[in-house]
């Protein structure tokens, strides 16, 4: 349950986000609305009572009910929106706000969902279900890009298994520049310092730059949270990213074990870019490992992203703390892979700063998801079938009561930078 530091220390977020100057007229509705919710609610009173949930399942089912009706006068245009955020956000609104929606037409739910509660699904992947599927299964797909660089099969036109066999992975061995110029700087998992095998690990992993639709998707969702990630981080990747295929190149890749890699997908780990860089080797940039203290949460990707006070007010301090679990050694050291340690990433000089900016931005984008800690929400509940309805409704609110003292709602730059 949450204690009375914990609603202070949220309430006092909020405040100070209602006194900046560029904070926009929806997003200030929103923000007085959670505070006044905080205030007007007590340590004890901040879990909602069964007959609370009671009455929340009866609004919900009824905007669902309406929305269904819209559905049949071919309002279809709403439809991805609704679905991707209605599950995740009017569970998580107090009573009050689902009476003030409950008259409100599913456009006016869509603008309230999209202006004020943006999810963040998948935040390293992008933002469609799909977009992070098993991790090669990109490698048959065909881009739009002009490119001297074509998907070709290996040279000694071995099979993928035996090319997994051989330490690489079917991604790296079926684009030759990327293979040689990822494992020319970095022959060995730059953690682990095993040889093999290794992958080249995309730092931003939704670089799908396969079509111009997903890029500009992705540079979409970075700058709706510019905010969030501040403009100079976000303008940074636009100009990383400015066409199909400009991520798939050696400066969005870092060689790590596949066991690693597997980690470091599920957010398991991040790599946090030094604040000083050496400035006299431009072949270099130290990064510091930092493990994320997850419980039974591991294939977060999946979860949905919810941003809690609990965690924004408490986990954060975590991440800077080191973690005393062995998770292993460096083959070469024989030291232990520990929070705070610091690693050497090679890469060439005319791909040091954009390498550096994805870096970051990954950086960013995980400390965010482990804040958020995914809400212990399988990601299954928010695309369950109609026919589940009250069942998936009920899950969701079980789950809410399973993360005491969360504030649900997602507010820009209340989170930390």
């Amino acid at each position: 349950m949450a204690n009375s530091n914990d609603i202070v220390a949220m309430q006092a977020r909020l405040q100070e986000f209602l006194e900046r100057d560029d904070i926009e007229d929806a997003e200030k509705d929103f923000v007085q609305r959670a505070l006044r919710y905080t205030q007007e609610r007590s340590p004890q009173t901040m879990m909602p009572t069964a007959q609370e949930r009671e009455a929340k399942l009866i609004l919900i089912k009824d905007i669902r009910q309406r929305h269904r009706l819209q559905l049949e006068n071919a309002n279809l245009e709403h439809e991805p929106i609704f679905r991707r955020l209605h599950l995740s956000c009017l569970v998580n609104m107090s009573q009050a706000d689902l009476e003030d929606l409950s008259g409100a037409t599913i456009e006016e739910i869509n603008d309230h969902l999209d202006d004020c509660l943006p999810v963040l699904k998948q935040i390293l992947y992008g933002r469609q279900q799909e977009a992070h599927e098993a991790r090669h299964a990109t490698d048959s797909v065909k881009d739009d890009r002009n490119t001297n660089d074509p998907e070709v099969a290996s040279p000694s036109g071995e099979s993928d298994d035996h090319t997994k066999d051989r330490g690489l992975s079917p991604s790296v061995y079926r684009r030759p520049s990327l293979r040689i110029d990822t494992l020319r700087e970095n022959g060995r998992c730059i953690i682990t310092g095993v040889y093999e095998p290794v992958d080249a690990a995309h730092i931003i992993s939704f670089s799908a730059s396969h079509t111009t639709e997903r890029v500009e998707a992705l540079k979409e969702f970075w700058r709706y949270n510019k905010r969030m990630f501040g403009s100079h981080l976000t303008a940074g990747l636009e100009a990383c990213l400015r066409n199909a295929g400009d991520g798939e190149y050696a400066w969005n890749t870092i060689t790590l074990s596949r066991d690693m890699h597997n980690m470091w997908d599920n957010n398991l780990f991040g790599l946090q870019p030094m604040p000083e860089q050496p400035t006299d080797d431009e072949m270099t940039i130290r990064v510091r490992l930092q493990w994320f203290p997850i419980s039974e949460r591991v294939y977060q990707w999946k979860q949905a992203v919810e941003p809690s006070h609990k965690t924004i007010a408490s986990m954060y301090d975590r991440i800077n703390a080191p973690v005393g679990a062995q998770y292993g050694i460096n083959v070469l050291s024989g030291r232990l892979l520990l929070s705070g340690n610091v690693y050497t990433i090679r890469c060439m000089p005319e791909d040091r700063d954009k390498k550096l900016v994805a870096l970051n931005a990954r950086w960013h984008a995980q400390v965010i998801l482990f804040c958020a800690g995914g809400a212990g929400v399988p990601a299954d509940l928010i695309n369950y079938d109609e026919e589940d309805d009250e069942d998936g409704i009920a899950l969701r609110l079980i789950a809410e009561n399973s993360s005491p003292g969360v504030c649900y709602t997602y507010v820009p730059g209340c989170n930390p930078a």
